[in-house]
């Protein structure tokens, strides 16, 4: 990942909006209060969409989710989670306060 993207991203603070989740299987479904839809996330998604608490910065999930998943390529998971970030922001499931 660039440094420069992933210093612009690392000190964003993602706040959860209100939703509903629940285990199904192997994915987790998850309904946004803002939307009529659900959506299924995986459970690298449902890990960080749980981490997200409005206090915790982007940098400090990465770390969390660095040390869950020991031995997997740091580099891949850092754009994963960025990657799942924005598709939870898309989903209306989480927002970013501070940009």
């Amino acid at each position: 990942m660039d440094k420069k993207i992933y210093d612009i991203l690392s000190n964003r603070i993602p706040e959860p909006l209100r939703f509903k989740i629940r285990k199904e299987g192997q994915y987790y479904l998850v309904k946004p209060l803002r939307k009529s839809c659900i959506i299924s996330l995986n459970e690298l998604a449902a890990y960080i969409l749980m981490k997200i608490d409005g206090r915790t910065t982007t940098a400090t999930i990465l770390r969390k989710v660095n040390n869950k998943y020991k031995g997997v390529d740091e580099e891949k998971i850092n754009m994963d989670v960025f990657v799942s970030l924005r598709e939870l922001e898309i989903n209306h499931l989480i927002n970013f306060t501070n940009i």
